[in-house]
């Protein structure tokens, strides 16, 4: 017994021992590498609790459920600068929106950084283990698979925009686009990911469903917007409703996704799978690795598809019914390039249509679909710029570090994006080319990343934009007039893992026209280059 005690004894002072030389050699590294690169500490967010940071997550909390997360941050690096320091749940973190250190995390210096447990365990409970939760070679042979999906030469957008045409009153009524634009989204992503629709946009009960679907989709993103604030501790706010919700996404789309591996598998259909219209674009290329493996990565592509379209077009419509000027620009350019309800081509929608190309920037800049990125420091490192009284020396980055890459202040920075950075003024973008050369013109660009940087950049990005683009140029063409009915509501967010308008897109919408459309002249491979 006593021998046993002994041994015991000598275990816990050895690994104490073993620890503090641990932490003193970790010290030491540090401070080589803080005099190596005439590294400087970062600015640190005021708290209290400077050990656990108690204060400053229940002050997240807060934010969080009243809908005002986003103004919090950007008060923050108004207060602090553009990167600061902080313990929050009794983690270190540092959050920058200072682009050099962006640049640094996301390309120069990327293998440094990874996705940390929270993102790739604690996440996984919301989108389970994919390609947005993979690393390595992992996550090398999912973004190989799925990259021939993501191309807007087989989506044929007109048959969904014809049917949400049909639900929006012409007669001035109000309507709310947010919901109409989730059901937009939905269809289109249930042909692309399984060659069929899921719902039909008419019938009553099934576009029950595509509500329910959109509302849970945006309850489970709700939480994963609450595992990358509070990390493991996630999981004590996680209620039933949010485990219902995310039970429902799921069914739905095994579901969807047994049906297309059926069809293709099915003798019966052998002589037509090569019509990428019968399984889906992204079902071909996962489905030959089996049904599991096609199904859990549908599900993480498809929960991500669906709402960051939709809301892009939400913010963007309810910005055009409060900025009638920019309407009437936009309705005039539309109408000179497209006249008479011409169906836009890739052509148009890439390089013709400047001003609208215009509008989708700014509303990506205003309220950026995504509106958090974050890495974890594998090692000690060095970031290029935060630290000191200016905050332009290097800084050290302890090894497991969070760090923090809010899109919603960076691209409200007055310095970056001038005195009107938090209006909506689409005319920045447009600029003669002496003015592109301008150095703000330059810090404007190259601050401007909406579907992020680096080798884990946006690969939707194409068909994203081309999706916004085309649904714009067809709904204005039908409502060339278009206002805001929501009373004066000012905008407020829903913050998940994607960006929401909490009140949607009120509007009143009028002036309807009449165009003879062949639906099988659609938006398709023949328009797209």
């Amino acid at each position: 017994m006593y021998l046993s005690l002994l041994a015991v004894l000598i275990l816990g002072i050895s690994a104490g021992t073993w620890q503090v030389s641990r932490s003193i050699a970790a010290i030491r590294h540090r401070r080589r590498l803080a005099q190596q690169h005439g590294c400087q500490a970062p600015p640190s967010l005021p708290q209290k609790d400077k050990f656990l940071g108690t204060d400053v997550s229940f002050e997240e909390y807060c934010k969080f459920r009243s809908n005002s997360y986003l103004e919090m941050l950007k008060e923050r690096f108004d207060s602090c600068g553009h990167t600061w320091a902080c313990t929050s749940m009794g983690r270190t973190s540092v959050s920058t929106i200072d682009i050099e250190n962006i640049k640094t995390i996301l390309v120069t210096d990327s293998q440094l950084y990874g996705l940390g447990r929270t993102r790739s365990s604690v996440l996984g409970t919301t989108l389970d283990h994919g390609i947005f939760t993979s690393e390595g070679n992992e996550w090398k042979f999912l973004r190989r698979m799925s990259k021939p999906g993501f191309s807007a030469s087989h989506v044929n957008l007109e048959p969904h925009i014809q049917s949400l045409v049909s639900q929006i009153p012409s007669d001035g009524s109000p309507v709310d686009l947010q919901p109409l634009f989730h059901d937009l989204t939905l269809y289109n992503a249930t042909s692309i990911f399984w060659g069929q629709d899921a719902v039909n946009m008419l019938d009553a009960q099934q576009q029950s469903l595509s509500r329910r679907i959109n509302a849970a989709i945006c309850k489970a993103f709700e939480h994963t917007q609450e595992v990358m604030v509070f990390g493991p501790m996630a999981k004590l706010l996680q209620s039933s409703s949010t485990e219902k919700a995310i039970k429902l996404v799921y069914g739905f789309i095994f579901d969807n996704s047994n049906a297309a591996f059926t069809l293709k598998n099915h003798p019966a259909t052998q002589h037509i799978v090569h019509d990428k219209t019968v399984s889906g674009i992204f079902y071909d290329q996962f489905g030959a690795h089996g049904f599991d493996t096609a199904h859990i990565q549908i599900r993480q592509m498809f929960m991500a598809a669906e709402g960051t379209t939709a809301e892009t077009l939400t913010h963007l419509f309810l910005l055009l019914s409060r900025h009638p000027r920019v309407l009437d620009s936009l309705r005039a350019e539309i109408t000179s390039q497209l006249p008479n309800g011409t169906i836009p081509t890739a052509s148009h929608l890439n390089s013709k249509l400047e001003y609208m190309n215009a509008c989708v920037k700014e509303v990506l800049r205003l309220y950026p679909t995504v509106p958090f990125n974050n890495r974890v420091a594998l090692q000690d490192t060095v970031l290029p710029r935060g630290g000191g009284p200016d905050g332009l020396s290097p800084i050290v980055v302890p090894a497991g570090s969070e760090i923090s890459l809010p899109h919603y202040p960076l691209y409200r920075r007055k310095d970056i994006f001038g005195d009107d950075a938090e209006e909506f003024v689409p005319e920045r973008w447009l600029s003669s080319d002496d003015e592109k050369s301008s150095d703000s013109w330059s810090k404007q660009s190259e601050n401007y990343l909406p579907f992020s940087i680096g080798k884990r950049a946006c690969p939707g990005r194409q068909i994203a934009l081309e999706t916004v683009r085309y649904a714009t140029v067809r709904l204005i063409q039908h409502f060339p007039y278009i206002c805001d009915a929501s009373g004066g509501r000012p905008w407020q967010e829903n913050c998940g893992a994607t960006l929401q308008s909490k009140h949607g897109a009120v509007v009143s919408m009028r002036g309807k026209m009449e165009f003879d459309i062949s639906i099988d002249s659609g938006y398709g491979s023949d328009n797209v280059s």
